[in-house]
C-alpha cells in the first residue's frame, strides 16, 4: 500500500450473519445426524458382534462405538459454538486514510500507509505522478 490519497471515504467490510449461518448449516446438520446415528449403528453392530463372536468382543465393540459417539457429540457442540460466535454482525476490515485494519476472533492487524522508496525514486525521476 503506497501513497494513500489525502482524503477518500473509508471502505468498511462487515460480516453477514445470515450467510454465515447458511454456509455452516450443512456441516452442522451432518454432525447432528452422525451424532444421532453412530450410537444406534454401534449398538446394532455390537449386538451382531456379540451374537456371532461372543460377549467379550461385543462389549469391546460397544465401548469403541461409545467413545466415537462422545467424539461426535463433542464435534456437534463445537460446531454449534463456532457457528454462534461467527454469526454476529461486526466490522471485519476497514480501509481508510490511516491504513488497513482488520479484526477477527484470533487477532487484529493494522497496516499503515507507507510510501516506498521505489515510488519516491520514480517520482523524483519524473516517472510517477
Amino acid at each position: 500500500m503506497t501513497g494513500a490519497p489525502t482524503a477518500f471515504p473509508p471502505l468498511v467490510v462487515g460480516s453477514d450473519p445470515v450467510r454465515t449461518e447458511r454456509a455452516t448449516r450443512p456441516a452442522f446438520v451432518m454432525a447432528l445426524v452422525c451424532a444421532g446415528l453412530i450410537p444406534i449403528m454401534g449398538a446394532l453392530l455390537a449386538a451382531l458382534t456379540a451374537s456371532s463372536s461372543g460377549f467379550a468382543l461385543g462389549a469391546l465393540s460397544a465401548l469403541l462405538f461409545g467413545v466415537i459417539s462422545w467424539f461426535m457429540l463433542f464435534l456437534a457442540l463445537q460446531l454449534a459454538t463456532v457457528r454462534g460466535a461467527q454469526s454476529v454482525r461486526r466490522t471485519v476490515m476497514t480501509l481508510d486514510a490511516a491504513g488497513l485494519s482488520g479484526s477477527i476472533q484470533q487477532s487484529e492487524v493494522f497496516l499503515p500507509w507507507v510510501r516506498s522508496s521505489a515510488s519516491r525514486s520514480a517520482r523524483a525521476a519524473g516517472g510517477g505522478s
